[in-house]
């Protein structure tokens, strides 16, 4: 495995609106190769085969906070791939050499890809606030949120786990709206 992860962090302190802290965490995947006892070499990057590898992948969140209230969002991001018909990139996925039919030349041959379709691109964000009080016990906070706001379903990936997707990549919940009080001792 071989590729960039990044982080940038930007604080921003104000003194009439409050804090602000912006985040930008990705990553760039050069290369995933998965190497086989007998020596063969199977490339995960940008295909579903060992797992959902795609080229980029990112999550961007912003934070206020102000007094007592904080609030914020998430956005995450999941960059496309190529799934195959088959889980064996190598036998399935691959380009195949075909004679080209629209040219007289017999010898003329062109590149046809195989039982594969891309899974597109899934974006999910998340909003959430809190405000932070003293009953006299301690700290307190109340929170409240709601998860995948726009209730984006993950992708169908048909060769995935239980054959629609992959949990571990993937928000299967759909729109999740919490409250939490959390209290301090």
């Amino acid at each position: 495995t071989s590729g960039v992860d990044i982080g940038v962090r930007y604080d921003l302190a104000t003194s009439s609106a409050g804090n602000f802290r912006f985040n930008l965490e990705g990553t760039w995947l050069e290369k995933y190769d998965d190497i086989l006892p007998d020596g063969t070499v199977i490339h995960g990057k940008g295909v579903y085969d060992r797992g959902v590898f795609p080229a980029t992948k990112a999550n961007f969140s912003t934070f206020w906070a102000m007094n007592d209230l904080s609030a914020g969002f998430n956005v995450r991001y999941v960059g496309s791939f190529k799934e195959c018909g088959d889980e064996n990139v190598e036998d399935d996925c691959r380009d195949v050499e075909i004679e080209d039919l629209t040219t007289p030349d017999p010898n003329d041959t062109i590149m046809v890809p195989q039982n594969s379709r891309t899974v597109d691109v899934n974006v999910t964000a998340d909003i959430f606030a809190s405000y932070a009080f003293d009953v006299g016990l301690g700290p307190s906070k109340v929170s409240a949120g709601v998860n995948n706001v726009l209730d984006q379903d993950p992708p169908d990936i048909y060769n995935g786990f239980l054959a629609s997707s992959r949990a571990a990549t993937y928000d299967f919940m759909g729109r999740f709206v919490y409250l939490r009080l959390s209290q301090g001792f």
